[in-house]
């Protein structure tokens, strides 16, 4: 064999592998940016539908409220009603809704109205928002419509919610109906033409 075609071999040889090589490299470095950001997108999608998910239980329990209120606010009682006279709000009748790990209790008073978002500031005021903590270790919501309150508490013990609501009940005819006359005073005494 002449040496000419020996080195031309070589040559072509050492050609064709650092060719392979610099393909090889070359797509690995590009396949792992692809990889970075296939990893950054999948990231970004999950992050993004967490969030729908979480939204998507609000607007649910949102609904679930919404329900509750119209069939309350339509049939005027719910299954299993209890009625309770309570002093300064009348004849009151209080329904249970056991859930999974909630019980909602719709309240509607013969005569005035429950305001939720007062209540709050006002639970905050005074002891019921330590008591509902010290209880369950949340405070309970509240939502309104027209004369019906619905209180859902992040409990499903009976002896709880029934102890909770009796208090409940008491504190609202007693500090709730004296203390939102005085909040209210506050606001419109001072009001001069």
């Amino acid at each position: 064999m002449d040496v000419n075609i020996i080195g031309i071999c070589v040559t072509v040889l050492l050609s064709v592998i650092g060719l392979a090589l610099g393909i090889y490299f070359g797509l690995r470095g590009f396949s792992n940016r692809i990889a970075d950001k296939v990893d950054e997108t999948k990231s970004s999608v999950v992050l993004e539908l967490s969030g729908i998910k979480e939204s998507m239980v609000k607007v649910i329990t949102r609904v679930d409220d919404v329900w509750l209120l119209a069939s309350a606010f339509m049939t005027g009682k719910s299954v299993g009603t209890v009625e309770i006279e309570l002093k300064n709000f009348g004849k009151t009748m209080v329904s249970a809704e056991v859930a999974e790990k909630e019980t909602r209790y719709i309240i509607r008073p013969e005569k005035g109205k429950f305001i939720a978002k007062t209540i709050i500031k006002m639970s905050k005021i005074t002891a019921l928002a330590r008591t509902e903590l010290e209880t369950f270790g949340d405070e309970t919501t509240m939502v309104n419509a027209g004369d019906i309150l619905v209180i859902t508490i992040p409990s499903v013990d009976a002896g709880l919610c029934t102890n909770y609501m009796s208090y409940f009940l008491k504190w609202l005819d007693t500090e709730y109906a004296g203390g939102f006359k005085a909040q209210v005073d506050k606001f419109e005494k001072g009001i001069k033409i």
